[in-house]
C-alpha cells in the first residue's frame, strides 16, 4: 500500500515505505516542520539520529562527517532506513538565527531568572523531557541573536549546579531531543507550542 507521506507513480521503494512507518521519520519529519521556522535553518540546524531512547549519536554515526547533509524529505528517509527506531537530535552551529537552548535541569529556574533581572522569562517553544518523572526537565528553545552569538560561549555547562540550567546549541556540543523522541521510556512533549522567542540579553 502506498504511504501518504511521498508522491510518486508506481511502486514505492522499500525504504519509503519503511521510512513512512518509521519513529525516527515522523519526529524527524516533525522537526522539520518546527525548526523550519528559524532563520537559519538551512545553513545551521542539524538533525541527528540518537541511539534509541538515549541522546547520544547513534551507533555509526559521526555528526561531525555530516555537516552538510541535506534536510528535505527524501534524505531524512533514507536516514530513517539506517536508524528506523532511533530518536531525533537537534544540534545548531553557531549563528544569527539559528537555535540557543536553555536546558533546565532543576526546579525553580524562570523564578530564578524573574527575581534575578525582573523580567518575566520570554514564553517560547518549550519541550519537556521527563514529563512524568520530572516535569521541571525542559527545554527552551531561542532564536540565537546577533547579541547571544557574539557574547555567550560556544557552550555553557558550568551553570547547572548553580543555577539550575545548561545553554546548548550556540555553535558546541550539546544535542537536544527532538519532541517525539523517547528517553528512558518518556516521550519529549511541547509543553509551549508557539513560535520561537530571541535569545533574551540577559544571559550574555
Amino acid at each position: 500500500m502506498a504511504s501518504d507521506a511521498f508522491d510518486y507513480y508506481g511502486q514505492p521503494e522499500p525504504f519509503e515505505l519503511l521510512a513512512a512507518t518509521s519513529r525516527f521519520f515522523q519526529t524527524a519529519m516533525k522537526a522539520h516542520e518546527r525548526f523550519a521556522a528559524l532563520p537559519a535553518f538551512d545553513t545551521a540546524i542539524q538533525f541527528i539520529p540518537l541511539q534509541p531512547g538515549g541522546k547520544r549519536p547513534a551507533k555509526g554515526f559521526f555528526p561531525s562527517q555530516h555537516t552538510d547533509d541535506p534536510k528535505d524529505e527524501e534524505s531524512l528517509a533514507l536516514l530513517a532506513a539506517a536508524y528506523s527506531d532511533s530518536n531525533v537530535g537537534i544540534n545548531s552551529y553557531g549563528a544569527v538565527g539559528g537555535l540557543t537552548v536553555m536546558d533546565c535541569d532543576e526546579p525553580g529556574v524562570a523564578e530564578r531568572y524573574e527575581l534575578e533581572t525582573g523580567r518575566k522569562l520570554p514564553l517560547t517553544y518549550t519541550t519537556q523531557t521527563r514529563p512524568e518523572s520530572a516535569p521541571y526537565k525542559m527545554n527552551l528553545c531561542f532564536i540565537t541573536t546577533k547579541y547571544s552569538r557574539l557574547r555567550l560561549p560556544r557552550q555553557v555547562t558550568n551553570v547547572t549546579d548553580v543555577a539550575g540550567y545548561d545553554l546548548k546549541c550556540n555553535g558546541g556540543w550539546g544535542y537536544v531531543c527532538a519532541e517525539g523522541s523517547v528517553r528512558d521510556g518518556e516521550p519529549v512533549v511541547a509543553l509551549h507550542d508557539v513560535p520561537f522567542a530571541p535569545m533574551p540579553d540577559d544571559f550574555a
